[in-house]
C-alpha cells in the first residue's frame, strides 16, 4: 500500500498515470488493487511464478513441508486482501 502511495507521488508529478506493476505472482492481486486503488492504470507483470508443472502421481497428494509453506502463503494472502479491504487500502 505505502509503495502504492509513494509511486503515484512521483509519476503524478511527472503525469504518468500508467505503470507496469512487477511484483511476485502470490502479491500480485493485492498490489495491484493497491495501485489502482490510487488511480494508477496498471499493466500487471507478475513473475517467481510457483507453479511451473504439474506434477503426476501420488507424491503431490500427500503431506509435506512445501505444501504447509504454500498454504501458510496464501493464508497470508487471503487475510491481507481482507485486512486491505477492511482498512480502506483497496
Amino acid at each position: 500500500y505505502e509503495n502504492a502511495v509513494e509511486c503515484h507521488k512521483q509519476l503524478a508529478l511527472r503525469k504518468i498515470d500508467h505503470a507496469t506493476l512487477v511484483t511476485s505472482a502470490v502479491h500480485m492481486v493485492r498490489a495491484a488493487r493497491c495501485f489502482r486503488r490510487q488511480g494508477l492504470m496498471i499493466t500487471p507483470a507478475p513473475c517467481y511464478h510457483r507453479a511451473t508443472e504439474l506434477p503426476v502421481g501420488i507424491d503431490p497428494l500427500l503431506p509435506s513441508a512445501d505444501a504447509a509453506r504454500g498454504v501458510q502463503d496464501a493464508y497470508h494472502e487471503w487475510i491481507g486482501l481482507l485486512w486491505y479491504w477492511f482498512s480502506d487500502r483497496i
